[in-house]
């Protein structure tokens, strides 16, 4: 079995186990990016998340320091 069909099994399995973070609804967590290191920290409520079309998407709010790294200012530049 490939690692993908191994890894969909898992999560499936996962899913069926413990079906209330996985229900169906908009939950916006925040998912927070440390200035520093770069690492992104994302909630349990939004670790699977993504769009096939633009039918029922959802916007997905980031937290960022506004200066990061070596005192770069995020809010002088434009970020898409």
């Amino acid at each position: 079995m490939a690692a993908t069909e191994e890894i969909e099994k898992e999560i499936l399995a996962e899913m069926a186990a413990n079906p209330v973070p996985y229900a169906a609804g908009q939950v916006n967590d925040v998912i927070t990016i440390d200035g520093e290191t770069r690492m992104i920290s994302v909630p349990a409520s939004e670790i699977f998340f993504g769009v096939e079309s633009d039918k029922d998407v959802e916007r997905k709010h980031f937290r960022c320091p506004k200066v990061v790294g070596d005192g770069i200012d995020l809010s002088k530049h434009q970020i898409y």
